[in-house]
C-alpha cells in the first residue's frame, strides 16, 4: 500500500485552494439594502464651473480657487489641478455645490499657471472645466 507523502508546501497549497474555492463559492458580488446590484446606474455626468478666478487674472498671495459643481444624484469627489498637480477641493456649501481650495502663491515661483478642476459623482462620471490660465506675481 502506498502512502501519500505530506509536505508542508502541499499542505500550505492544498488549505489556499480550498480556503479560495469557498470564497468563490460565498461571493455574490456586491448588493445594495434592496438586494440589488450596488452599481449605481447613472448616464449623467456632474456639470462644473469656474467661479474665481477668472482666465487671465493676476494672483497675489493668498487666493481662493472656487466651484460650483452639481449632479443629479450626487458629487463623490473633487479636485483642482494647479499645473498638472492634484489638490482636494473642500466642500463649502452643498446646497449650492460649491467647492474651495485657499491657494497661497507665496510658495509658487512668478509666471503663468494652468487651472482646471475635476469632478466626479458615486457612478464615476466624470466632467471637467476648461483649462485656464492665471498669472501669479511677486
Amino acid at each position: 500500500m502506498r502512502r501519500w507523502k505530506r509536505n508542508p508546501q502541499s499542505i500550505i497549497c492544498s488549505a489556499l485552494f480550498l480556503i479560495i474555492f469557498m470564497l468563490f463559492l460565498s461571493c455574490e458580488g456586491p448588493s445594495g439594502p434592496d438586494g440589488d446590484d450596488a452599481y449605481i446606474e447613472d448616464p449623467l455626468s456632474p456639470e462644473i464651473e469656474w467661479l474665481n478666478p477668472t482666465a487671465g487674472d493676476t494672483i497675489i498671495g493668498v487666493d481662493t480657487l472656487r466651484v460650483s459643481a452639481t449632479d443629479n444624484v450626487s458629487i463623490l469627489r473633487m479636485a483642482f489641478f494647479i499645473a498638472g498637480r492634484e489638490f482636494a477641493g473642500k466642500l463649502v456649501d452643498s446646497t449650492t455645490g460649491l467647492y474651495e481650495l485657499s491657494w497661497n502663491t507665496d510658495h509658487w515661483p512668478s509666471g503663468p499657471y494652468p487651472l482646471m478642476a475635476r469632478v466626479w459623482d458615486e457612478a464615476r462620471n466624470d466632467a471637467e472645466t476648461p483649462v485656464i490660465i492665471v498669472h501669479i506675481v511677486h
